[in-house]
């Protein structure tokens, strides 16, 4: 697995660049050129948000963020399309606790070849209302249907049975740390 880790770094380092031409382009028809390009290199089946007002809003954030962490990737049976790879990484913004900076999860990224290119065609996101558990009060999430993420920008993937974890940066979160634990 050791190649894919590099194909989401070279893609983790990509958006991070666009993410910051989105923060700081004072000409947004040169933004909208890089992020058009991103997507058709990257992305199968995903919508390309609408950034319009994306640099007026983080601006002055940026200084604050940084490149998302790659925490693990988990390879799965794909099917006759070959495995899928699912990357859960961090958010762009850094929160920063009384031990340091508090990483956690913030999505996950599908990967698979097509053609022998490798594309993002999954997005899922935390659940705003478990952060990753599924559940709520004791009761099943009634807004991420108890999966523990919410579908962003895509279809639901259709994983097979896990095939393989490669471990990278465990994130210092205790909820996400568990999780990173158990396979």
């Amino acid at each position: 697995m050791d190649n894919i880790v590099d194909v989401f770094n070279e893609f983790l380092d990509e958006e991070w660049a666009l993410h910051q031409c989105a923060c700081t382009e004072k000409d947004q028809s040169a933004y909208v050129t890089a992020r058009t390009a991103f997507y058709w290199k990257w992305c199968k089946r995903v919508t390309i948000p609408n950034r319009s007002s994306y640099r007026e809003a983080f601006e002055k954030q940026l200084e604050l963020e940084q490149r998302r962490t790659l925490f693990q990737i988990k390879k799965y049976d794909g099917g006759e399309e070959g495995p899928i790879y699912r990357a859960y990484v961090g958010d762009h913004r850094v929160s920063v606790g009384p031990s340091g900076p508090n990483t956690r999860y913030n999505q996950n990224w599908y990967m698979r070849s097509f053609d022998g290119e490798w594309k993002v065609f999954g997005l899922s996101q935390v659940c705003a209302d478990c952060s990753t558990l599924g559940a709520s009060d004791g009761q099943s999430c009634t807004s991420c249907g108890g999966e523990g993420w919410k579908w962003f920008a895509t279809d639901r993937v259709k994983r097979g049975e896990l095939l393989g974890v490669h471990k990278i940066e465990a994130p210092a979160s205790s909820r996400h740390k568990e999780e990173y634990d158990s396979e």
